[in-house]
Formats: C-alpha cells, sequence, structure tokens
C-alpha cells in the first residue's frame, strides 16, 4: 500500500512539472495580443490648419455618441470663475460654454492670441454617461526678432468722435494702442504716457481699426501706439495728433 500511494505521488509530481513548463506550441495566454487596441474615442479630434490667431478642428463622432459639446480656452484664465458658475470640473463648464453638435462638425475658433497653448474640450453624451475628451493645440507664432513699430492714423474726425488705424510691421508679435489727450499727455509725460499705453488692458495682433466715441468737442488728442517683436522687445512709441471738431 505504501508503495502504490508512492507511485501515485511521483506521477502527480510530474504532472505539476509538467504543467508550469509549457511548450512554445502552448502559449499560456492564448488569444491575448501584446499589444492591445486602443478603443476609439468617443469623439476624433483633428486640428486642420493654425495660424497665430485661429485654429480650425474637425470632429468625427462614433454612432452611439447622441451629441457633444466643445470648448477651447486657456484653462488657467477659466478655471477661476467655476465657484461662480458653481461648477466643479471641466465637464460641467464644457456643457455650460461649449457649442452644441449633433454631427461630424468642423469649427474655426478665431481671435486667439498667437503662441498660445489652447486646450480643446469635448464632452460627448451617451443615453446613460458622458465622456470628457482633452486635446491641445498652439497657436503659431506672430512677428520677428527686428525692431517693432507700429504706423498710426486717424480719419473721420468729428466732434466727439475719430476713427483711428494702427498698423504693425512684420517684426511685431502685440501691441497696444489708446487715444489720450495733449493734455494728460504733457501733464504725466512722455516715459509715463509710455509705461501707461504698455500696460493697457486690450492688446491687438493685427491691423486695428476702431472709432473712438465719447470725446470732448474742440480738444487736441493723441492717438498712440507700441509693440513688441517676438522676443517681447518693446519698440517705440508712435504718435499722431488730431483736434476734434467745435461742436453745433
Amino acid at each position: 500500500m505504501k508503495n502504490l500511494f508512492k507511485a501515485f505521488f511521483v506521477v502527480a509530481l510530474l504532472g505539476m512539472f509538467a504543467a508550469c513548463d509549457p511548450k512554445e506550441e502552448d502559449p499560456i495566454n492564448p488569444g491575448t495580443p501584446d499589444n492591445p487596441t486602443r478603443p476609439a474615442a468617443a469623439v476624433q479630434v483633428n486640428v486642420d490648419a493654425i495660424t497665430p490667431e485661429t485654429f480650425t478642428v474637425t470632429f468625427h463622432k462614433v454612432d452611439s455618441c447622441i451629441n457633444y459639446h466643445i470648448l477651447a480656452c486657456e484653462p488657467s484664465s477659466q478655471e477661476m470663475f467655476f465657484p461662480m458658475f458653481g461648477f466643479t470640473g471641466w465637464d460641467q463648464a464644457t456643457a455650460a460654454w461649449g457649442i452644441l453638435c449633433t454631427s461630424d462638425t468642423t469649427y474655426t475658433w478665431d481671435e486667439m492670441v498667437p503662441n498660445t497653448e489652447y486646450v480643446i474640450f469635448v464632452l460627448a453624451h451617451f443615453a446613460n454617461s458622458d465622456t470628457l475628451i482633452t486635446d491641445t493645440v498652439f497657436t503659431a507664432t506672430l512677428g520677428g526678432h527686428g525692431t517693432s513699430s507700429v504706423s498710426v492714423e486717424v480719419s473721420n474726425v468729428a466732434a466727439t468722435s475719430v476713427t483711428t488705424t494702427a498698423t504693425p510691421n512684420q517684426e511685431t508679435a502685440m501691441f497696444k494702442d489708446f487715444v489720450i489727450s495733449k493734455d494728460y499727455y504733457e501733464e504725466i509725460g512722455h516715459d509715463s504716457t509710455v509705461n501707461l499705453l504698455k500696460s493697457d488692458y486690450y492688446s491687438h495682433y493685427s491691423v486695428d481699426t476702431w472709432n473712438w466715441l465719447d470725446l470732448t468737442p474742440n480738444t487736441q488728442y493723441y492717438f498712440a501706439a507700441i509693440g513688441q517683436n517676438a522676443d517681447g522687445q518693446w519698440g517705440e512709441m508712435s504718435m499722431v495728433p488730431f483736434t476734434t471738431l467745435q461742436s453745433k
């Protein structure tokens, strides 16, 4: 009986070793690829074209996606507003601020800032769930390494309004412009006027034509502009004087 038990134990042990040493023609996990195929995104995001101030994107949705919202922005500039709207994440922000699309769509974002990273948010809606997809895009660099200059001109001068045009040269990546009265310019001086202009809230990247209203009749003004090149170096401030007409 003891010999019979020993023989049975040896056979079982050999079988265990055989199971732990599979042959090459008998793989451990047949049917499992080394590099499994990644499932397709609910909405495919394809960037078609990029300029300094625009980018065009095409969106392709899967059939099970009912519709989707699209949004593009600099996250750091928008997340500060989340508490104001009660948002806890970009899914809620995209649903509230985004553009609703019901089919494959091509969309162009314009008036963007050159040489800036933007995040594209896509919130895909399914029957019982939503999926947030993100991608990034960099707008093209504007300007060169030479000296920035901005030409300025005025037209349609009236008693309380004027039309101004500021045209940057090819070296200019960004510029500022404003209208300042001659009296105030002389009060604060040239250098302070330059600093005031540099800190102006509005930045421009291409020809800026604007109709200024609410000016004072029969008053001397300057239209001024200053620009930066691609290296962030400021050029000289350009100025042109004008005098509003007397009111009738």
